[in-house]
């Protein structure tokens, strides 16, 4: 039995999850608080998820359950599995792409101690492409691209910038410049056909106006998170932010072109990645100066 408890949203509950099938032993029982996002919007069956919406729920798991949990792991009474630090710019701490497997008294109970898991190295291919929509967030997407052309180039643009305002990494802003996206939006205009953009994002209200030398274009607002990440797999090119949503956003693509993402991610004003090999691999890495 492993037991962990998530933390983040969809994006980050995504690679929590791939890494938990990844590491999971035969069929051995999962446990999870806090796959609320997930579960929405996939069709899991896999594994037991404990609501931390509900307040007495959290309350037992964070206030009662968690110092246990840790105390009997440190006497090693049960397993654990804990991401490795590294030190990075002399003083910060960031998740490596490995991690410690500590074997207790009891073999067959491991708590999983918190981690994002943000790199493809910590899960196989194979659990992420297993993972299913549900039917109600395809058939919506699929409204929305009907008025498109098949024959368009469909790119996802995903503007993430509400709560990077205030999110400070290695002692600097995470706010990516409205430049990064434009370069690449002119990079797409200038080599590509028929290309057609797809914006997402948390404030969609400018948008319009920010991008108004794009004709060929498309805002979603007000979709439900499960409905703007299947639009985003639809399309076969991507601008990425720095962000998990966006990230599982161009991994799922049916059929993937060219994919631009910011160098070093949200470690870019450092010229240094926050998680170690967390930028996509496939993806055409944008310096930001």
């Amino acid at each position: 039995m492993k037991i962990f408890l998530a933390d983040g949203r969809l994006g980050n509950q995504i690679f929590q999850y791939v890494f938990l099938k990844t590491v999971q032993d035969n069929n051995e029982n999962i446990i999870v608080s806090g796959f609320e996002d997930l579960r929405e919007v996939f069709e899991i069956n896999d594994i037991i998820n404990l609501n931390k919406k509900n307040r007495l729920v959290r309350i037992l798991l964070f206030k009662i359950c968690k110092p246990i949990l840790n105390l009997l792991t440190n006497k090693k009474v049960i397993s654990s599995i804990v991401i490795k630090q590294e030190t990075v710019l002399n003083c910060y701490k960031r998740e490596s792409t490995t991690f410690d497997s500590i074997q207790g008294i009891l073999k067959r109970i491991t708590f999983i101690k918190l981690g994002f898991f943000q790199s493809e190295k910590f899960f196989d291919e194979k659990y992420a492409r297993s993972l299913k929509f549900k039917e109600i967030y395809l058939i919506k997407a699929a409204e929305i691209l009907s008025g498109i052309p098949k024959s368009c180039h469909k790119i996802f643009v995903h503007i993430r910038s509400n709560d990077y305002k205030n999110h400070i990494v290695y002692g600097k802003s995470t706010l990516l410049p409205m430049n990064y996206y434009k370069d690449q939006i002119k990079w797409f205009i200038q080599n590509k056909k028929d290309c057609f953009f797809i914006f997402l994002g948390d404030e969609t209200k400018s948008l319009s106006q920010e991008f108004h030398f794009i004709e060929n274009k498309m805002i979603s607002i007000n979709q439900h998170f499960g409905t703007d990440l299947v639009l985003m797999t639809q399309c076969c090119s991507a601008i990425l932010s720095a962000s998990s949503f966006s990230w599982w956003g161009s991994y799922m693509m049916k059929e993937r072109d060219t994919v631009f993402a910011p160098k070093f991610w949200l470690g870019f004003r450092s010229k240094i990645e926050y998680q170690a090999q967390g930028v996509p691999s496939y993806s055409k890495e944008v310096e930001i100066f």
